[in-house]
């Protein structure tokens, strides 16, 4: 992690050659937390040099226009040139007032029924709108910016979201981070940015946090037999941290139901079962061999024999799920319907989980 802040360290120095930088991983590993703690210690600790900061998810946003808005309606102020700052909140103002008139008389002829498709062609609105989105673009310069959830944008094409961060950087006086999943790309995508990347992209980074990592972030290290869980998790090859916080919560709901009955020391049974079908549930789901896994668990058997004319013969897959299985130790258990309900509705059947358990 190191290598990351050092390199992170430098982007973020002003007169670095580092305009544009990425940074890359699988999805769930903890990217954005890791920028956003990064960043929010550099921002209280008023490390940044930048008139301002913006986050902006690219998650649904189908416009350049959305894109270029959400850049200043995001931003937080970090300047400490008091002129700069005033000037900042002055056309913050303006443009706040020309987007609520615009939206007023939009609601107005939606409350008529009138086609909403109509409205940018109306004269009127669309002054108004291409007004505010000039004010707004012409106050973005000398901004830190983060562009996250590329590999989930809507209709806009990666060449497009490219081509402003570029004129942000040359134009702008910007600098700008992107964070995404590239093996998520759409195939069109793959190809922009296999034709973009060395004139935009300055440095890229790849986020590859250990199993310990992401542990050590969602569970403390008093944490009750935790060594449990990164035993599992290695032999899954799994770091997925939104997959963690989901089995601490888990855990954490089973725990206030065991801590009411005398006697009761079942973590470390609980939370390796708990570890398990959670990564059945949100992680092998495409993977074919993993899937195998979710199948055979799911009737209740581990019985990798392939039904063919040689009953001894096993596929790949079937090899390396059967290695996995006897790795884990895990087989089924009548704990397992009370944690498939906790997955299904997010709570626990107290009554009848306390029932069986005392």
């Amino acid at each position: 992690m190191d290598e990351l802040h050092e390199t992170l360290d430098k982007f973020l120095n002003p007169d670095s050659d580092i305009q544009v930088l990425s940074l890359k991983g699988d999805w769930g590993i903890g990217k954005t937390y890791f920028w956003e703690h990064f960043i929010k210690n550099k921002i209280d600790n008023d490390k940044l040099k930048f008139k301002a900061y913006s986050y902006i998810s690219l998650f649904g946003k189908n416009s350049l226009a959305d894109f270029k808005s959400s850049i200043l309606y995001s931003s937080k102020i970090l300047s400490t040139d008091i002129e700069q700052t005033a000037e900042s909140k002055q056309i913050s103002t303006v443009v706040s007032k020309l987007k609520k008139s615009y939206s007023d008389r939009k609601n107005i002829l939606d409350y008529l029924k009138k086609p909403a498709t109509l409205i940018k062609d109306v004269p009127i609105f669309s002054n108004y709108s291409r007004l505010a989105e000039s004010l707004e673009y012409s106050l973005i310069k000398d901004y830190l910016i983060c562009v996250d959830d590329i590999e989930r944008k809507g209709n806009l094409l990666l060449k497009e979201i490219l081509g402003l961060v570029d004129e942000l950087r040359t134009k702008k006086r910007c600098k700008i981070i992107l964070i995404f999943n590239e093996d998520a790309l759409e195939k069109a995508d793959k190809e922009d940015l296999k034709s973009y990347r060395e004139k935009i992209i300055d440095h890229e980074l790849k986020y590859m946090p250990t199993i310990v990592n992401n542990l050590n972030i969602v569970f403390s290290s008093s944490y009750p037999h935790i060594s449990e869980v990164e035993k599992i998790l290695t032999i899954l090859n799994c770091n997925n941290i939104r997959l963690l916080k989901k089995i601490k919560s888990c855990y954490d709901d089973f725990k206030k139901i065991e801590d009411s009955i005398p006697q009761s020391n079942l973590t470390k049974f609980i939370l390796p079962r708990i570890t398990f079908l959670y990564w059945i549930k949100y992680v092998c789901t495409d993977d074919p061999k993993s899937k195998l896994i979710n199948e055979k668990y799911k009737y209740g058997t581990f019985d990798f024999t392939s039904i063919e004319d040689n009953p001894e013969r096993k596929t790949e897959d079937e090899i390396w799920a059967e290695e996995i299985i006897d790795e884990l130790h895990i087989q089924k258990s009548p704990f397992d319907e009370y944690i498939d309900f906790y997955l299904e509705n997010g709570f626990f059947e107290q009554e009848k989980l306390y029932n069986y358990m005392y």
